[in-house]
């Protein structure tokens, strides 16, 4: 991704043990419905209990 700041990836721990990649904090996750580069079909979608956003490359969330 353009403009990502490699200082700002990490990774945490999950409950079940396995690791998940973290980008200034915030959990990243793939979205199924976006088929390409720079598709956001899953923002603000509410599902698992909580708001689904992208994030700009500053580690803010992009919303619509």
């Amino acid at each position: 991704m353009k403009g990502v700041k490699t200082a700002m990836l990490g990774t945490i721990e999950r409950k079940d043990g396995t690791t998940q990649v973290t980008y200034a904090g915030w959990p990243l996750y793939t979205y199924a419905g976006d088929r390409k580069a720079g598709e956001d079909n899953g923002t603000d979608s509410k599902a698992f209990g909580a708001s689904w956003y992208p994030l700009h490359s500053n580690g803010k969330k992009a919303g619509h």
